[in-house]
């Protein structure tokens, strides 16, 4: 008996399925000069379209189809079709205009295909909304239709569906421009699938759950943030992937995010993925993100070539970042990742946020250089659990920290890890027979603790600063700590003891110390200086506070 009704529930669910394909009919717009999309004498079926038409404009030619606050009051159930297509068909690239100010919603149950044409959604209290059920959502240049494909987004909501293909097709190109309004796909994109794809943020504001940023190898995906906000956000989880993602399958394309300005947030179920791919099917995704202005916050957990073989570049040139989760640098087997500070704020958020791991993946590289600006995480609470950085914990890893200016502040209980990572944040492991160095040749880096374990090197040469601020928990061998014509500096201490701080290194000839005249007290010690062959001997007594010595 429950086998008979299940047999009758699906002859039933099929039938209406049937039904509902066989109601839809095809609905062209005819008239090659443009006009309202309530004329019906415009349309092949001679009425306006409805719920169960698969519409197209796509005569040839290139003119406009504007649906305009009259088609709204007087044709109201033309609001809603089966299908959508913008397709110049053959000569010229038509234009589907809906500009009205009424707070209507345009619905379209299933797909919306754009080809060698243009889609343009300017109203202000209004939303345009593609079906979630359908598995395919808005469609750029299939195979099919055309070489171009535009969406203008200037004011409204825009629910581009379950999925939002750009360049589908190969040898194609698709463009979303956001000038106004809201874009919202919470569902999964692909800005370049084959092909080229383009998002330009300039005003209004887009917003994504998880998606592919340059698909498959030959694909190139961009999404530009000029002015506005662009949301990363989910629910659940999602990962956007520049550069291919980590949770599709053998695809290693190459995609940018760049920011010139605006506000980018990245919620906490969410994963930033700057080159990545499948490690099982060879990753080999290449990434990159450049920032050159704005404010900006991830609270999403950032991963610069996450995958083997990756490629992962980020560039922050300017503006204000804002660290609420980690930062993962190079962390796949056999991967490159770089990031680079030149003028921009690094300042993490809380206590335990904005942890950045160079090189933590085993066989994986990973590069931060600090160029100018500044790198802070300096919100102690007096945990051990804090940020840090840490240069090369994974076995075998390559990772490199080059301060060549600017200021780098690590001012709580988390520390510098060179070769190892921090313990307080779950196990660690030493990196033996990789390399993990920490280079000063220019810039300031203040500390209160650094670790040097493994293979680590800290090496301060001419024109760096290290500076210990009111304590020098320092762990390693002097081997593996060495000044090497930079500058010893202490700061803001209430006792000092100069002989046993300087012993936790190896000073070569040639370097400096420096003590903070107006804050330190009760320094006592000696401290040898090599100049022109001589050695000249400092000692300090308690009490005193003596000068700049360099």
């Amino acid at each position: 008996m429950r086998f008979q009704i299940r047999i009758l529930v699906f002859f039933l669910a099929a039938t209406v399925i049937a039904l509902s394909d066989a109601r839809a009919a095809t609905n062209v717009w005819t008239n090659t000069v443009g006009g309202a999309w309530e004329d019906a004498a415009s349309w092949s079926q001679s009425s306006v379209p409805d719920a169960t038409d698969q519409v197209r404009v796509g005569s040839n030619g290139s003119y406009t189809v504007t649906l305009g606050s009259s088609a709204v009051n007087t044709v109201p159930n033309s609001l809603t079709n089966d299908t959508l297509s913008i397709h110049g068909f053959g000569s010229g690239s038509p234009t589907l205009l809906l500009t009205y100010t009424n707070a209507a919603t345009f619905r379209v149950e299933n797909d919306v295909d754009i080809g060698n044409g243009t889609l343009t959604f300017n109203a202000p209290n209004g939303v345009f909304e593609i079906s979630t059920i359908h598995p395919d959502g808005l469609i750029f240049n299939t195979t099919s239709f055309g070489t171009q494909g535009v969406l203008n987004v200037q004011a409204g909501t825009f629910h581009s569906g379950s999925r939002m293909i750009m360049a589908s097709a190969v040898g194609t190109r698709s463009i979303i421009n956001v000038t106004g309004g809201t874009l919202v796909n919470r569902g999964n994109i692909r800005v370049g699938n084959n092909s080229l794809g383009e998002i330009n943020i300039v005003g209004g504001e887009a917003v994504f759950g998880q998606g592919i940023v340059g698909y498959v190898a030959g694909a190139t995906g961009r999404i530009e943030l000029v002015s506005g906000r662009m949301w990363l956000t989910n629910t659940a989880s999602g990962t956007l992937g520049i550069g291919s993602g980590t949770y599709d399958s053998a695809n290693h394309g190459y995609g940018e995010l760049i920011l010139h300005s605006g506000n980018f947030f990245s919620g906490n179920n969410t994963i930033l993925a700057v080159g990545s791919g499948v490690a099982a099917t060879g990753g080999g995704g290449v990434g990159v993100m450049n920032v050159y202005g704005g404010d900006h916050t991830n609270f999403a957990r950032i991963f610069v070539a996450s995958s083997i073989n990756s490629t992962g570049t980020v560039l922050l040139a300017d503006g204000n970042w804002t660290g609420g989760s980690t930062w993962f640098i190079g962390s796949g087997s056999n991967a490159f990742a770089r990031l680079t500070i030149s003028n921009a704020s690094y300042k993490t958020l809380n206590h335990s946020s904005g942890v950045m791991n160079l090189g933590d993946g085993n066989y994986s590289a990973g590069e931060l250089n600090l160029a100018g600006g500044e790198l802070l995480m300096t919100n102690s609470i007096g945990t051990t659990a804090e940020s840090y950085v840490s240069v090369g914990s994974g076995s075998n890893a390559v990772a490199r920290l080059n301060v060549t200016g600017g200021r780098m502040a690590i001012l709580n209980q988390g520390g510098l890890f060179i070769g190892t990572g921090n313990p307080a944040f779950g196990a660690t492991t030493t990196n033996i027979a990789g390399t993990a160095e920490v280079t000063l040749t220019g810039g300031r880096v203040e500390l209160r603790r650094v670790v040097a374990a493994g293979t680590g090197v800290l090496s301060n040469r001419a024109g760096g600063l290290l500076q210990f601020v009111t304590a020098d928990n320092v762990s390693g061998p002097a081997s593996q700590l060495v000044v090497d014509g930079g500058t010893l500096s202490y700061k803001n201490y209430g006792a000092l003891n100069v002989t046993g701080a300087v012993a936790k290194f190896s000073v070569v000839s040639g370097s400096g110390l420096q003590l903070d005249s107006s804050t330190n007290v009760n320094i006592a010690g000696t401290f040898t200086l090599t100049r022109r062959g001589r050695q000249l001997q400092r000692t300090f007594a308690h009490g005193h506070s003596p000068p700049v010595e360099q």
